[in-house]
């Protein structure tokens, strides 16, 4: 079976709406620590990008990785941003086995590359956006809803269907 591959967008996917709203007592006191001094902007923005990070999404995440040994190519635009080291350490320290990211912001054309370059053929795309070139792709694109759960576990049990299929 060929080696499973999960493109991963962050937002959207691994959080949602809700998540931003529950975290933002915690964002608002990070705020306050990096007016007063008390941590600096990189820190600042870690502990905030870490936050938004839903334990669910996560769970689902995992359960997927683990069950069909996919590897992760994060394809989000968290990749392009200077914290993005930080965060993708706190994901591989989480479990998620993370082998490529975005180098810039034009994922669908990023991915088009990878599965060629790669020779990709069993992959899933998590994402809560819709892209043109994802009509490439109709059985391998899973649209995650940024307003209602984020990636959820039914999402997570299609993933796990479509990439052991294979």
């Amino acid at each position: 079976m060929p080696e499973p591959i999960i493109f991963l967008d962050i937002d959207g996917v691994l959080n949602y709406l809700d998540t931003y709203q529950k975290t933002n007592p915690m964002r608002l006191f990070y705020n306050r620590c990096l007016k007063k001094g008390l941590i600096n902007s990189l820190e600042c923005s870690y502990l905030i990008q870490k936050l938004y990070l839903d334990e669910e999404c996560l769970t689902n995440l995992l359960w997927v990785i683990n069950t069909s040994k996919a590897k992760v190519v994060v394809i989000s635009s968290w990749a392009t941003e200077k914290i993005y080291p930080l965060i993708q350490e706190h994901l591989l320290k989480m479990g998620i086995p993370i082998i490529d990211s975005v180098i810039n912001n034009n994922r669908e054309d990023f991915i088009e590359k990878y599965i060629f370059i790669n020779d990709v053929t069993n992959f899933v795309i998590l994402d809560d956006d819709y892209f043109k070139k994802y009509k490439l792709y109709p059985n391998n694109f899973i649209h995650c809803n940024f307003y209602n759960q984020g990636f959820d576990y039914d999402m997570a049990t299609e993933a796990i269907y479509k990439l052991m299929q294979k």
